[in-house]
Formats: structure tokens, sequence, C-alpha cells
């Protein structure tokens, strides 16, 4: 989950510059996109707050090991 400080000018980025499409919206304000392939709900959550950053990041794996 990436914190952006005007979440137009990030979905313009995110959407219309590299191609991710808008998936969800919540009551929250966050913005759920997801990349081409991706097989699950959304590959990347914007959220619009008073300092750019990154909240929170996730890895998918084949297995445990």
């Amino acid at each position: 989950q990436l914190r952006v400080l005007d979440m137009s000018k990030a979905l313009e980025h995110y959407v219309e510059l590299l191609g991710l499409i808008e998936m969800d919206r919540d009551d929250q304000g966050r913005v759920y996109l997801k990349a081409w392939t991706e097989v699950d709900k959304f590959s990347l959550v914007l959220r619009e707050a008073d300092e750019p950053g990154m909240d929170f990041m996730g890895f998918k794996v084949v297995d445990e090991d």
C-alpha cells in the first residue's frame, strides 16, 4: 500500500502512464489497481495522505521453501 499526496496525479501516473487497471475504491478513499496479468483482485493499493511513502508490501511465493 502506497501513500500518495495527490490521488488524481497518482492515478494519472499508474493508470494512464503505466497501464494499471482500477478495480475498486473503498469508503476510506483507497484505490485498488491491478496489473495486466494479475490473478488476484489487485496488485497495488493507493491511499491519499499528508506524507508520501509505503505502508506495507507483500510478496507472492511458489511455496514456503
